[in-house]
């Protein structure tokens, strides 16, 4: 089970760094970076081609930028 992922400079989301449990729950208003957070876990599990092409074509070495850790 993950235990911790952390996320360094994607998108809106600077540094964080999120422990993890059986069951998680991103909660917060609007427009402060929840989805972003899914995204760059989303990318750290995926090839990067098939996700966020803006974002991609900008850094194609796009999984330098999330840090997924503790396995």
């Amino acid at each position: 089970m993950i235990t911790n992922i952390n996320i360094k400079n994607y998108k809106s989301v600077v540094d964080v760094s999120l422990p993890l449990g059986r069951f998680n729950l991103l909660v917060g208003a609007n427009g402060c970076g929840k989805s972003n957070i899914l995204e760059g876990i989303a990318l750290a599990a995926a090839d990067c081609e098939k996700l966020d092409y803006e974002y991609y074509e900008r850094y194609p070495n796009c999984r330098s930028f999330v840090d997924v850790a503790r396995f």
